[in-house]
C-alpha cells in the first residue's frame, strides 16, 4: 500500500501505515500514482499550518495533527500531483515553490513525478563539492574586487544553484548577473513578490553599469562544452 506520511513541526517524518496517502489535483483528492524514490538533490519539505491527511481501511478521510509533506525536486522532473492538506486558519503564507505530493511505499519516500530531462548536465549528483571548493577559491584570487563573485559564491553554496556552480567549474551553462529590475512583471514571480506573500529567491542588490562586471569570456574554459547566457540574478532564499 501507499502509505500516508507527515512530519513534526521540527521536520522529523513519520509513516502511518494504516493510512493510504492521498494527494490533490487542482482543488480534487484522489489517489496519487507515478510515485518515484526521491531523486537526488531532491528536498523533503513539512508545510506549516497544513495538517497531513490520509485514507483509512473504510475510505474516510482521516486528518492528522502532524503537518503535511511534501518534496521540491530537482531539475528535469516534473511533478504529477500536489500535497494534499487540511489548512488551519491563519496558516503563513508558504514560499512559491513547485511542492510534490510525497508517500511512503515499503518505508521508503516517494514522490510524485515523472522525469522529463536525462541531460546529465543538471543532475546534481555530478556536481563534487570538492571541486566547486577550488573554483571558488580561484575565482577569489583571480577577481577580488569584484562584487559578482561573492553574490555567485552565495547562489553556489547556500543556494545550491547549479548555474552558479558551472561559472566556478567553467563549464555547462553559467548565467552571469547584469540587471536587478525585471520590466516583465510576471504574475507569480520568484524573485519579488508583494504583500504577504514571500519571494523563495532575491534578486541582485547592486546595478551593473554599462556592461557586465563579468565577461561571458571568463566563464570559458578551452576544450570543455560550454553555453553562456546574460540573465537576471536570483538568489534562493532557504526555504
Amino acid at each position: 500500500m501507499v502509505r500516508a506520511v507527515s512530519a513534526s513541526s521540527g521536520g522529523r517524518i513519520a509513516t502511518h501505515d494504516r493510512l493510504r496517502a492521498i494527494a490533490r489535483t487542482g482543488w480534487e483528492e484522489g489517489d496519487p500514482d507515478r510515485l518515484i524514490p526521491l531523486p537526488p538533490g531532491a528536498a523533503l519539505m513539512h508545510l506549516p499550518g497544513r495538517h497531513a491527511v490520509g485514507r483509512d481501511a473504510s475510505g474516510a478521510r482521516v486528518v492528522l495533527d502532524q503537518e503535511a509533506v511534501a518534496a521540491v525536486l530537482p531539475p528535469g522532473y516534473l511533478r504529477t500531483w500536489l500535497p494534499a492538506y487540511e489548512e488551519d486558519a491563519g496558516a503563513p503564507v508558504l514560499p512559491l515553490y513547485g511542492y510534490a505530493a510525497v508517500a511512503s511505499i515499503d518505508g521508503v519516500p516517494h514522490a510524485a513525478a515523472v522525469r522529463t530531462d536525462r541531460w546529465a548536465a543538471w543532475n546534481p549528483d555530478r556536481y563534487q563539492d570538492r571541486e566547486v571548493a577550488r573554483g571558488l577559491a580561484a575565482a577569489a584570487r583571480a577577481l577580488p574586487d569584484n562584487r559578482l563573485v561573492p553574490h555567485l559564491t552565495v547562489c553556489a553554496t547556500d543556494y545550491r544553484c547549479l548555474t552558479a556552480k558551472n561559472f566556478f567549474l567553467r563549464e555547462g551553462e553559467g548565467a552571469i548577473p547584469v540587471s536587478p529590475a525585471c520590466n516583465a512583471a510576471c504574475l507569480g514571480c520568484i524573485s519579488e513578490q508583494w504583500g504577504d506573500v514571500d519571494s523563495p529567491q532575491t534578486r541582485l542588490a547592486f546595478p551593473c553599469r554599462r556592461r557586465p562586471q563579468l565577461h561571458p569570456d571568463q566563464h570559458l574554459q578551452p576544450g570543455r562544452r560550454v553555453l553562456s547566457r546574460l540573465l537576471p540574478a536570483r538568489r534562493i532564499r532557504p526555504g
